[in-house]
């Protein structure tokens, strides 16, 4: 009879997909339903488009980079994944930033790099290194941008 009762996760990963998905529907709507009157209240004229447009380009573009570094810090743990295929998971599971808990897009990719074969420690280790390797950029590029530091006309005459 305990057979009968056997539970068995691989069963439920269809259907947690679609649970994660409304997930994220149902956070954005209510982010959307409670902001309303705010969103209405905006009014885009004449070059805001202009404005709007660069915005998102500049923000797609930033999104497909990271996920080229992705595929780069993947590659480096001696894990053979294509740079399209890194880039649409990181653009896909990016999504789920936006979920509670703001751990979901990690999972998204951990789990996706697994299913192509890349072992969880070399997934999860990538997943880990990319925000830290973001960080350390901003940071060499404020330092870089700081006037007092001087730096950059240091790098030029180096």
């Amino acid at each position: 009879m305990y057979s009968t009762f056997k539970f068995n996760i691989s069963d439920l990963k269809p259907y947690l997909r679609w649970f994660i998905l409304g997930g994220t529907i149902f956070f954005l709507a209510k982010a959307l339903k409670d902001h309303w009157q705010e969103v209405l209240a905006i009014r885009i004229i004449g070059p805001g488009w202009t404005y709007l447009t660069l915005a998102c380009a500049v923000t797609l573009c930033a999104h497909i980079f990271s996920g080229w570094v992705w595929s780069w810090i993947l590659q480096g743990l001696n894990q053979p994944v294509r740079g399209l295929w890194a880039v649409r998971v990181y653009l896909i599971t990016n999504i789920a930033k936006y979920l509670p808990g703001n751990v979901w897009h990690f999972y998204g990719r951990i789990r996706s790099a697994q299913a192509v074969g890349v072992p969880l420690l070399s997934a999860s280790v990538s997943v880990l290194m990319e925000p830290l390797l973001m960080s350390a950029a901003a940071l060499l590029l404020a330092l870089a941008c700081t006037p007092k530091l001087n730096l950059v006309s240091t790098w030029q005459y180096s």
